[in-house]
């Protein structure tokens, strides 16, 4: 088995409707170790973050960060271990377009 750290979601811009910021390969299985969640608001604003995983056995989702303010400039860490399995998605939706900036720290096993 192949052990792997990767970092996911620098510069992908989150939406206001779930944006994938990782999804487990196939034949591979994942651990989240820390998701990182910042205010880039331009203009001085809270925003508000989500995050969810989207379990493709169970076709369904779990929220795991609900309605989280994060003030201007600040930043939320999330640092608890999440398993997905392969074609699992971390995503991740915001208040508004483009205001939060994702970060999301991995461990693959293959």
């Amino acid at each position: 088995m192949v052990h792997s750290f990767r970092n996911s979601g620098a510069n992908i811009p989150i939406l206001v409707t779930p944006t994938d910021v990782y999804v487990c390969p196939p034949a591979t299985q994942a651990t989240i170790h820390a998701i990182i969640l910042t205010n880039i608001d331009q203009d001085d604003n809270s925003v508000v973050g989500n995050v969810q995983v989207h379990d493709v056995s169970a076709m369904a989702d779990a929220l795991i960060i609900n309605t989280k303010s994060i003030p201007v400039g600040d930043t939320f860490s999330f640092i608890t271990p999440i398993n997905l399995e392969a074609g699992d998605k971390l995503q991740v939706f915001a208040d508004d377009v483009n205001n939060v900036s994702c970060f999301v720290s991995v461990l693959e096993i293959s």
